[in-house]
């Protein structure tokens, strides 16, 4: 099923939020990366399906996906090795929460606390660290 790109930062919004009712993951650090990011930059090119964070929770994934499914009708649900987001439209997201050191050598300057982040802010890797966590992801 298609999902826009509005749809996938509508989503993102609301897995922030999310996040912020949870202490322990509220004042860790979050940014958007991965195909999203790259449709961000490049609106005319690569689409995506899913979106994927970098987070600095510890034990990231597992951990977040275990709060998330502990929300009473979670929205959440996890097939195996695809965590997926239910809208309310009937479309699920597929959703990744990766660890900062899979994914890019340094942390970038783009992460920010999910607590601080405002409703209708996204934080979005710099196109910079984006180029680099691409060659790293492929092992280049």
């Amino acid at each position: 099923m298609d999902v826009s790109f509005d749809e996938l930062e509508q989503v993102a919004k609301e897995i922030i939020a999310i996040l912020k009712n949870y202490p322990r993951i509220a004042n860790e650090m979050i940014v958007i990366i991965g195909g999203l990011a790259v449709w961000k930059y490049d609106r005319n090119g690569r689409t995506t399906k899913d979106v994927d964070f970098l987070v600095t929770v510890p034990r990231a994934p597992k951990s977040v996906k275990e709060e998330l499914l502990l929300i009473p009708n979670s929205p959440f649900k996890d097939y195996a090795r695809v965590f997926m987001y239910n809208l309310k439209r009937g479309k699920e997201v597929q959703l990744d929460m990766l660890p900062g050191d899979q994914v890019i050598p340094l942390p970038p300057d783009s992460l920010k606390c999910i607590s601080t982040l405002l409703a209708d802010g996204l934080p979005y890797i710099g196109i910079t660290d984006l180029v680099v966590s691409k060659f790293y992801s492929c092992g280049i």
